[in-house]
């Protein structure tokens, strides 16, 4: 009967040790890598709207973003904030935040030639399983952060 007890505790230890050590890595897996590929995209993005190789951005970003906002729409917003806004010059990540080890959302302090405010970006992993743009918010209202003028 004592041999009984010691292996039913034996084998409750060892199940609650293999519960914890799948709870910790789970609560605390490394999006590091995850992380740095989206900044690596903010940084091709904000490149590429300062050559204005808006397409670039528009073909690389999801089709739920695609389907949400037509080529001109997105063009001729890109071309509105590049007249108001002027060319980028610097970013700040405020913070970023990974869910499901599938999207990341990026809040940037972004500083342009006229203005700057608070942008958000949120990728995703496509069906081919590359990361792309799923939506880009401009706060050019102020509700996430001061808009300054600069010039």
């Amino acid at each position: 009967m004592m041999n009984k007890n010691k292996l039913t505790i034996l084998i409750i230890v060892v199940m609650a040790f293999i519960l914890f050590r799948y709870m910790f890595s789970v609560i605390f897996k490394n999006d590091k890598p995850l992380r740095k590929e989206a900044e690596n995209k903010v940084s091709l993005f904000q490149s590429l709207y300062n050559s204005q190789h808006l397409d670039k951005i528009y073909n690389e970003s999801c089709d739920d973003f695609q389907q949400a906002t037509p080529r001109d729409e997105f063009l001729s917003i890109m071309n509105g904030k590049m007249e108001v806004f002027g060319e980028f010059e610097h970013s700040t990540l405020l913070h970023s935040n990974v869910i499901n080890s599938k999207k990341i959302i990026l809040s940037y302090r972004t500083t342009y030639k006229y203005y700057s405010l608070i942008e958000e970006f949120i990728y995703n992993y496509n069906d081919k399983k590359d990361l792309c743009l799923q939506s880009f918010y401009i706060d050019d209202s102020g509700k996430r952060g001061n808009v300054i003028k600069l010039k």
